[in-house]
């Protein structure tokens, strides 16, 4: 099932900072439940966040997002994820103001402590 209008989150991959949801969240909740290491899930969940003012984000990254559909994915993953390294200190800083208790690195990588999973 892929989304007509994807919704930008935060994190909903562990490297990643901002992405558009392509299927219902619900979905990715699941997987990480079900599916990721047991110390890894109560920080996944945290930080896995709508974005609360995307009106904020650069408005190329916003087009770029709205771009996202089902046919010739490929080439317009490749512009958003383009965009959004060229925006990432603007992203970054809307991230910090909309929550500043997420623990990702500087890059926008989730941390995750210790090595044993």
């Amino acid at each position: 099932m892929f989304m007509k209008k994807p919704k930008l989150y935060w994190h909903i991959h562990h490297r990643s900072l901002l992405e558009p949801a392509t299927e219902p969240i619900r979905n990715r909740i699941k997987f990480i439940r079900e599916e990721k290491y047991a110390s890894e899930v109560p920080i996944r969940l945290e930080c896995l966040k709508p974005v609360k003012r995307p009106d904020l984000l650069p408005r190329e990254v916003r087009l770029a997002a709205a771009k996202l559909g089902p046919n010739d994915w490929d080439a317009s993953w490749c512009v958003f994820a383009d965009t959004t390294r060229r925006h990432f200190k603007r992203i970054m800083a809307r991230h910090r103001k909309e929550y500043p208790k997420c623990t990702c690195d500087p890059h926008g990588q989730l941390i995750f402590p210790g090595y044993g999973r």
